[in-house]
């Protein structure tokens, strides 16, 4: 499965999801996308954490996606 942004549709009462967007898939930034924030009408997430690895790292890339 291809690295992915969703968006989960929780019932009236939190405890079950009825429904779900894929909000952005396949960005070739992706790689281990971990956390983000939503800021008014907007969501910023890291892509590129890369915690697993222990050479080459490279800086963290925050992306952002209008809702």
């Amino acid at each position: 499965m291809a690295p992915r942004v969703v968006r989960l549709k929780l019932t009236k009462d939190l405890h079950a999801i009825e429904g779900f967007d894929v909000l952005e898939r396949r960005n070739p930034l992706f790689d281990g996308i971990t956390t983000g924030v939503v800021v008014g009408s907007e969501f910023f997430y890291m892509a590129n954490t890369q915690d697993d690895k222990e050479t080459d790292y490279k800086p963290i890339t925050v992306l952002k996606l209008h809702l």
